[in-house]
């Protein structure tokens, strides 16, 4: 069990008091889902449906065993089941959206993503998308939505991929073509790599506030602060705060995105650091979990271990873990 999914085991949505905002999170896992490794589609599973747009087809619960994409394990811990949309190509294009949500007036909105292509080049746009719904026609919004876009870098040869925005300028206008990029770190991302993508809105504001984007495999994050990134209306927005998401994939067939952990506006309880292993408790098991990790780092050059996160794995984290460790056992975490 990771960090994401203890949250969620914890977290009740019945048990919120009646006037707050009721976000939503899901790790897409048993026995709410039902998942399988050629895929079992998600429409009826947990409020999920396939919107009535032409041509839409249903999104696939898989295991991360034996998957018939070949879609690798999430590294931050996915747990054994995933969303995934793959295109058929034509108008076939995977939709998947669930609606009844709540927001905060600061809301976050968090997934992990991965790009991965099975068809026969060349590929065509969009790879995917997430988006905030109800958003029938984006250039005539109806609430104050964006989509987060994923696009080739190049169709011809659809090894790489970028994470982009498709928001709105003060007087409301659509972003033009493939909308606009935080950053080079968003930009030419390698299929079957796992990411995870963060997006803070303020609903007051109408406006994107800020992003940020994680390698899970290093545990490098990048954030950035956008100007004047606004949601449907624009500036002076008076359209309704959105009720639902979408997860889609179009383009030419093959075309897919894998999806997990997401968490839309539900304020997770900090974590322990020194709860290593995600077990829910701090044990002697996290320092073995730790010291397995920090070794790996030192023969592999990656950064999982990297505990003060310093921007590389030292002896200083091993310090570090310690301290928080015993700290954690005589004070709790």
């Amino acid at each position: 069990m990771n960090r994401f999914q203890f949250a969620a085991a914890s977290f009740s949505l019945a048990a919120a008091p009646a006037l707050m905002a009721q976000g939503f999170m899901t790790g897409f896992e048993t026995p709410t889902y039902t998942g399988s490794a050629a895929g079992t589609g998600i429409a009826g599973q947990d409020s999920w449906f396939i919107p009535a747009v032409a041509g839409s087809i249903d999104g696939l619960v898989m295991t991360y065993a034996g998957n018939a994409f070949g879609l690798p394990v999430n590294p931050s811990g996915g747990g054994e089941q995933l969303l995934v949309s793959r295109s058929n190509g034509g108008t076939a294009f995977a939709r998947s959206q669930r609606e009844g949500m709540t927001f905060d007036t600061v809301s976050e909105f968090c997934y992990d993503v991965a790009g991965a292509f099975n068809g026969t080049p060349p590929s065509a746009q969009n790879l995917g998308s997430f988006s905030l719904q109800p958003l029938p026609n984006p250039a005539i919004p109806t609430s104050k939505g964006l989509i987060q876009l994923n696009t080739w870098v190049d169709v011809n040869n659809p090894t790489s991929w970028s994470v982009s925005y498709l928001a709105y300028d003060a007087g409301g206008v659509l972003f033009a073509g493939s909308g606009q990029f935080a950053g080079p770190e968003w930009q030419n991302l390698p299929l079957n790599h796992w990411f995870r993508v963060c997006t803070t809105i303020d609903f007051s504001l109408n406006m994107v506030t800020s992003v940020s984007i994680t390698d899970l495999t290093t545990n490098i994050t990048a954030s950035a602060a956008p100007i004047n990134w606004f949601l449907g209306g624009g500036q002076n927005s008076t359209l309704p705060v959105p009720t639902g998401v979408r997860f889609f994939a179009g383009g030419a067939a093959g075309n897919i995105m894998a999806w997990d952990n997401a968490n839309f506006g539900v304020e997770l309880p900090p974590p322990c650091p020194a709860d290593f292993n995600d077990s829910g408790s701090v044990t002697s098991a996290d320092i073995t979990s730790f010291l397995s990790a920090w070794f790996a780092d030192v023969l592999n050059g990656t950064t999982v271990a990297d505990f003060n996160e310093s921007g590389g794995t030292t002896s200083a984290d091993i310090t570090a873990f310690l301290a928080a460790w015993f700290e954690a056992i005589a004070n709790g975490c």
